[in-house]
C-alpha cells in the first residue's frame, strides 16, 4: 500500500488558523491536490473534514473521528491505521493522508508507515495555529521539484516537492 502526505504550508509549516487555510487560495496548488488525489481514498481528521465543509467528489473519504458516525458518502475511522485497512479492504492501493496536523504527526512518526510526501511550500509567512511536522529530511529523496512564480492566479511564489522515502 501506497501512503502519501498532501500537505501545503507557509516557510515557518503554518498550515492553518482558527480551523481555516491562514493563505488566500492557490489555483496552481489546489489543481494539483485535485489531479493527484481524484480516484484515490484521502484520510483526513474531522476538523479539516470540518473546514472543507462537505465531501470531495471523486474521492472515497474516511474521517477520523472517535465523535462522527457514518454517514452518506464518508467513511468514518477511529485510528489511523483503521483508515488504512477500510482503503485497503476496498480495493485501493494508495491512500493520501491530507490533514491535519495531528494526522501528519501520527503518520511521519509511525515507522516508516508514509512512503511519499506531495508538499508545497509558500513562500510567506503567515498567522497560525496548526504547523506540519519536522521530519528528516535524509530519509527522504526529492523526485520532482517545481518553482511557481506569482501571477494573476496564485498570489504567492510557492515551491512544490514530491519525496519518496530511500
Amino acid at each position: 500500500m501506497d501512503i502519501e502526505i498532501v500537505a501545503a504550508f507557509g516557510k515557518n509549516g503554518e498550515m492553518g488558523l482558527n480551523n481555516r487555510l491562514p493563505w488566500v487560495r492557490i489555483p496552481s496548488d489546489m489543481d494539483r491536490f485535485r489531479k493527484l488525489t481524484i480516484g484515490h481514498p484521502i484520510i483526513m481528521g474531522r476538523k479539516t473534514f470540518d473546514s472543507i465543509g462537505r465531501p470531495l467528489p471523486k474521492r472515497v473519504n474516511i474521517i477520523l473521528s472517535h465523535s462522527m458516525t457514518q454517514q452518506r458518502k464518508l467513511y468514518v475511522a477511529t485510528s489511523l491505521q483503521e483508515a488504512i485497512s477500510i482503503a485497503v479492504e476496498l480495493g485501493y492501493s494508495k491512500v493520501f493522508i491530507v490533514g491535519g496536523q495531528q494526522i501528519f504527526k501520527e503518520a511521519l512518526s509511525a515507522h516508516k508507515l508514509v512512503t511519499g510526501m506531495h508538499l508545497t511550500t509558500i513562500d510567506a509567512y503567515f498567522e497560525a495555529d496548526t504547523f506540519f511536522p519536522q521530519f528528516d529530511t535524509s530519509e527522504w529523496e526529492i523526485v520532482d521539484a517545481q518553482h511557481i512564480a506569482d501571477n494573476p492566479s496564485d498570489p504567492y511564489e510557492s515551491a512544490y516537492r514530491h519525496y519518496i522515502r530511500k
